[in-house]
């Protein structure tokens, strides 16, 4: 399966959980929002969230209550990336006004070039020694930073 593919599985089972708001309702506040041209979805979607990115070199994100993007987690992203972290900026809810469980929050922050690990990692099924001891390096060095 393509990138593509996941991506396109991602968004659906994301909306497919609740109806509202739509796919094409987040799509259309990021361009209003935005004041964008265009807006794609990001290749790695989370489980939480509906993203994408304008040609404002903008990521907006539409999260589930749940996926709520805290002062908290932020501080510690910065404390254990740096300046790597974007600074987010909250715009408020995007759905039923009525009924908190069914809004999506939404978020702004800029759009950094690159590639996540998660793109880039060669894990699967079946690694080599070689590569599981690569990843597990990598994430002992990850853990080393928080400390």
């Amino acid at each position: 399966m393509g990138a593509q593919d996941w991506m396109k599985q991602a968004i659906d089972e994301f909306f497919d959980r609740s109806q509202e708001p739509s796919q094409q309702e987040c799509d259309q506040k990021a361009y209003a929002l935005l004041q964008a041209k265009a807006v794609r979805p990001v290749e790695m979607q989370g489980s939480l969230s509906y993203t994408v990115v304008a040609t404002t070199e903008t990521i907006i994100s539409f999260r589930v209550p749940e996926g709520k993007l805290s002062n908290e987690h932020e501080s510690l992203a910065k404390y254990i990336h740096g300046d790597l972290v974007p600074q987010s900026v909250y715009h408020g809810k995007l759905g039923d006004e009525k009924d908190d469980k069914k809004n999506l929050l939404i978020y702004t922050m800029p759009y950094l070039q690159g590639k996540s690990y998660l793109e880039v990692a060669t894990f699967g099924p079946g690694l080599s020694d070689t590569v599981l001891e690569k990843h597990v390096n990598y994430i002992r060095h990850l853990a080393r930073q928080v400390i």
